[in-house]
Formats: C-alpha cells, sequence, structure tokens
C-alpha cells in the first residue's frame, strides 16, 4: 500500500488596494502588505487494490476560488496548506492517472472561513473488466480457442505496432504473478519471442476486407498507443490462437497504462 499524500506550502499574498494620487502624492501612506496565513488543508490519499501503482505525487490538485486557479503537484510529504481570502468560495479537485474514482470530503468545496477548511481527497482503484464492444469486432473466430472470457494481466510491453488489418498488436512479457497466462506456443513460436501477444481490434486503418467489414460499426474504444517499456493491464478474452502454434493471446484487449 504506498502512503497517503500530499504536498507543499503554497502562500499567496493578498495586496490591499492604494489610496488615489494627487498632484503626484498619494492622499494615503501605502497600506502594507497583508500575508494570509494557510487556512485551507488539502490531503489526498490513493488506495491501490490490485493492478494499481499510483501514488499521491501521480495526481495534480487543481483549486477554483480566491484570486485565481491554483494548480499543485502531489507529493508523498503530507497535506498541502493554501492561503485563500476569507470570504472566498472554492472547489479542489484532482487529476491525475485513469482507472481510478475519487471520493471528495465534505469540506472540499464550500466558503473559507475564521477556522479554516480541511478538504480529504481519496483515490480509489477501480476494477479493470473487460469491454465486450473490443470483442465484438473480433473475426475469424473459429481460429481461437477461448480459455476464460475475460482475464486481466499486467506486464511490460516488449514490442508494439498497428497491423495491416487494423489491430493494435503488442507483446507483453507478464508480470511475474501472471507468467502461467503463457501456453507453449508463446515459448516455441519464435514469432511471440516468448511474450504474451495482445490485441486491440479497430485501432487503425485497414484495406482488408474481412476486418474492414467487422470494425464497421465499431463502437469500442480508441487507445494511444503505448510505448515499448511501458507498464500496462490488459484486460480480454485470454484465447489459444490456433493459427499461431496455440500460442496464448488476450483477444479484443481493453489496455490501462500504468504510472510505473
Amino acid at each position: 500500500m504506498k502512503p497517503l499524500s500530499q504536498l507543499l506550502v503554497i502562500t499567496s499574498v493578498v495586496l490591499v488596494s492604494v489610496g488615489s494620487l494627487t498632484c503626484g502624492r498619494s492622499d494615503t501612506a501605502p497600506t502594507p502588505r497583508v500575508t494570509v496565513a494557510p487556512n485551507l488543508s488539502i490531503t489526498v490519499g490513493v488506495k491501490n487494490t490490485t493492478f494499481g501503482t499510483a501514488a499521491p505525487r501521480d495526481f495534480v490538485v487543481a483549486i477554483v476560488g480566491g484570486p485565481a486557479p491554483i494548480a499543485l503537484p502531489a507529493s508523498d510529504e503530507g497535506p498541502a496548506l493554501v492561503s485563500l481570502p476569507p470570504g472566498v468560495t472554492y472547489s479542489a479537485t484532482v487529476s491525475g492517472p485513469s482507472g481510478y474514482s475519487a471520493a471528495h470530503g465534505a469540506e472540499c468545496s464550500g466558503t473559507i472561513d475564521t477556522n479554516g477548511r480541511s478538504c480529504q481527497i481519496t483515490l480509489t482503484e477501480q476494477a479493470v473488466v473487460c469491454d465486450d464492444a473490443l470483442w465484438a469486432p473480433v473475426y475469424l473466430r473459429d481460429r481461437l480457442r477461448v480459455l476464460d472470457t475475460c482475464r486481466a494481466v499486467s506486464g511490460v510491453v516488449a514490442d508494439v505496432g498497428i497491423e495491416s488489418d487494423g489491430d493494435l498488436v503488442m507483446e507483453l512479457i507478464p508480470d511475474p504473478q501472471f507468467v502461467a497466462i503463457l501456453r507453449p506456443g508463446n515459448k516455441n513460436n519464435p514469432d511471440a519471442h516468448g511474450h504474451l501477444i495482445v490485441e486491440v481490434p479497430c485501432q487503425g486503418p485497414t484495406i482488408e476486407p474481412a476486418p474492414r467489414a467487422a470494425c464497421a460499426t465499431f463502437s469500442g474504444a480508441k487507445f494511444s498507443v503505448p510505448a515499448v517499456g511501458a507498464h500496462i493491464v490488459a484486460a480480454a478474452h485470454w484465447v489459444e490462437d490456433l493459427n499461431h502454434a496455440a500460442w496464448g493471446e488476450l483477444h479484443g484487449a481493453r489496455i490501462l497504462a500504468l504510472p510505473r
């Protein structure tokens, strides 16, 4: 379990306006700068349950209210202490890696008062589930022996590209706890290089008749192509591809990038 969050101390300075000028002189003495003491504390916590690797430092807190919006990159050091003028109406939200749901405490929005406010934001990893819309366009299914209708695996991308049929295809090095998902064909077929094959349909253009027809009504997600070395989760039908030495594949996969 990663430590709960956050971050640095931000102190904003409120300037009180100076009186009007007459004949090049001020009719009142300049008012000294007033520093508002920190009056909004924001704590961000992250709950990783299965695949999640995020920490508070992977998220950014945004605060709307006061003289200008504030964006704070989170850290793992403790709560953020922010200064806002009393009486200001504010709200605090968080953004960062996908796959987390955010729960905001009651004092993450409201009006600053003399007692100060304390905002708790908790980010909880969501379950990684399969997407039927990514399995629907899989064509020539008789070549695939289904071993499990939904299996989720994490690992590191060893190779990746868009194939001529429009599929996004990856070779995935499974994390140690998922090595058993490999089939003999993954090791015996030199094209697999001992890696798990992950296929995401309808991610690129194709002129091939079968995949083009299958993708004509595609309603699933489009994913950014992950970089080689990226740590991801893939969830899909686990199958043996009988046309490729019965190697193991996650076919029709939903993919999710992990922060590390």
